[in-house]
């Protein structure tokens, strides 16, 4: 029996509640067939404790960058505690970082530009893929990337918890990005997300949980947990009408061929 296993490239698992909740979580996603987890740093501290966590364990690996919620957090001045904490071995990205203009109260769209462009140069000079947030910001995202990756189109990343814009869809091939699906894929709603993967091709193809946020039909409202990828990779094969089995082996390619771990 071919064995299957899957990589959830996108939880906070550091940051749940408890150390408790952390370690459930991570011997339950192992029980359930995810053996690889990556803790994704969202500013400074959230990063080193992502960092803390992956040295820990052999199976999960680490992010280091600034949301750009958080992008008041950050300043110039940080580069190089950023580089220092970066340079982890266990640290195989950049992000999350990127655009967010969802929020009125999120730092202005020149603070956010700012703090974005530095985690691109941080990508450039560890040679890191990057992982890229983005929300009610495709053609300012998309400006930035076309602009900055022109000169480093071999340095690669996600775009996390993918919103449907097929406009990202072009930047792929180009720049070596990947396509990550979180849970809200199976919502009933999402139409957009489902349209979408239609359209995505296989081989640029990642799937996460954003845990603890996002959690997928049938545990949607729950918090959410690695364990719980299973349920969109479901959703994925039956839309894609391809087995479980090769959907697991496709995944593990990308991620292969992207991280090179």
């Amino acid at each position: 029996m071919e064995q299957i296993i899957f990589t959830d490239t996108h939880a906070h698992i550091h940051s749940f509640k408890t150390v408790n909740d952390t370690n459930t979580a991570i011997s339950e996603a192992k029980a359930n067939g995810v053996h690889r987890i990556i803790a994704i740093g969202t500013d400074y501290e959230d990063s080193k404790n992502a960092v803390n966590l992956a040295e820990k364990h052999t199976n999960i690996y680490a992010t280091v960058g600034v949301h750009p919620s958080y992008a008041n957090r950050y300043s110039h001045n940080d580069f190089n505690k950023f580089i220092e904490l970066a340079s982890n071995k266990k640290v195989i990205a950049i992000g999350e970082c990127g655009l967010d203009f969802y929020h009125d109260d999120n730092p202005s769209k020149e603070v956010q530009v700012k703090t974005l462009l530095d985690m691109i140069e941080l990508s450039t000079q560890l040679k890191k893929p990057l992982v890229i947030h983005s929300r009610n910001s495709t053609a300012d995202i998309l400006d930035v990337l076309k602009s900055e990756l022109s000169m480093h189109n071999n340095i690669g990343g996600i775009f996390h918890c993918y919103d449907g814009s097929l406009e990202m869809l072009d930047l792929l091939e180009t720049y070596n990005f990947y396509i990550s699906f979180a849970g809200n894929v199976t919502f009933k709603n999402a139409t957009n997300l489902h349209i979408a993967l239609e359209k995505v091709p296989l081989d640029r193809l990642l799937i996460e949980t954003d845990s603890p946020y996002l959690a997928p039909v049938p545990v949607r409202g729950k918090p959410n947990s690695p364990k719980n990828i299973i349920h969109t990779a479901n959703f994925i094969s039956d839309k894609r009408n391809i087995a479980l089995s090769e959907l697991s082996q496709i995944l593990e390619n990308n991620f292969q061929r992207l991280f090179r771990i």
